[in-house]
């Protein structure tokens, strides 16, 4: 088995990113976006301002 540098490497079908993660007032998870102001668009729209946004950085994902 491959560890994730080496899947990178052997196959350019995988890149990192950074992920935003929008937890809810029970701390779960309710939304995912790879932009930030969309994060933030969709905790003060959807859970007006009260949820948390966690960062997640070298995420690997599919292309």
């Amino acid at each position: 088995m491959y560890s994730t540098h080496d899947s990178l490497i052997f196959n350019n079908r995988y890149q990192t990113t950074t992920v935003y993660m929008v937890y809810g007032m029970y701390n779960d998870l309710l939304a995912v976006f790879t932009n930030l102001k969309d994060a933030q668009e969709y905790n003060r729209t959807h859970l007006y301002g009260t949820g948390e946004i966690r960062i997640a950085k070298n995420i690997v994902v599919k292309l």
